[in-house]
């Protein structure tokens, strides 16, 4: 109701399990019925679960695997023949800077991310090996929002609040928007982690290991992030 006031259209909200399929499927046809045809489609959706941080429970780690990665999947397959029959359409995943980067401890979560990067590249990939014009693919990947307390208050005791910039969901929202209408394929934020990925990929393994596990922000903080971010 916010959103159709403040704006001025027709919006409505639904209560959906997206690492459900059928769930997905159902949403797509009341979507069509209520509203339209979908060629607009943003995944958000995402967890982080640890109730051990060392050693997650058999659930969790399929609960993260479920709703990280094959929630991309299904919504994508859903959604996708929508823009194709539209001709236009744009595809958002909202990753994580994990996606990019090396995490201790979080393979469940840091596994998933990079699944969805992949499978981003891929669906950009098939669009253009098939001549399908008109559909932008673009990949996020935020690091510490100020969306979860939690998360916050991880990165401005750790120091990292005073060496980059923390992003307000807001401010999340406006520059992801903004790099989809641009036709941008991928996106950090901020903008320095694409940039320390990229140079550190060109690295011999050695060195790559050493920047990942040496620093003591990778061994000491790391631990107390997911503690102070866990979900349960």
């Amino acid at each position: 109701k916010e959103i159709a006031d403040r704006y001025g259209v027709k919006a409505k909200a639904y209560k959906v399990d997206v690492a459900n399929y059928d769930e997905v499927v159902e949403l797509n046809e009341k979507l069509t019925n209520d509203i339209g045809a979908a060629t607009i489609l943003v995944n958000n959706a995402g967890i982080m679960l640890h109730s051990n941080q060392l050693n997650p429970t058999v659930e969790e780690i399929e609960l993260m695997v479920k709703v990280n990665y094959l929630s991309n999947y299904w919504t994508n397959r859903v959604f996708l023949p929508n823009m194709k029959k539209a001709k236009k359409g744009n595809i958002v995943a909202i990753g994580s800077v994990s996606g990019l980067v090396t995490l201790p401890q979080s393979e469940p979560y840091c596994s998933g991310k990079t699944a969805v990067r992949t499978l981003m590249r891929v669906l950009r990939a098939e669009l253009k090996l098939s001549n399908i014009k008109g559909i932008g693919v673009t990949s996020v990947f935020p690091a510490f929002l100020t969306t979860h307390a939690g998360v916050e208050k991880f990165a401005r005791d750790s120091g990292y609040a005073r060496m980059y910039p923390l992003y307000t969901g807001e401010e999340a929202a406006q520059r992801t928007v903004r790099g989809m209408l641009r036709g941008e394929v991928e996106i950090a934020m901020p903008e320095f982690y694409m940039i320390m990925y990229r140079f550190i990929s060109i690295l011999p393994s050695c060195v790559q290991d050493w920047l990942a596990f040496c620093p003591s922000f990778a061994k000491s903080t790391y631990f107390r992030a997911v503690a102070a971010i866990k979900t349960k």
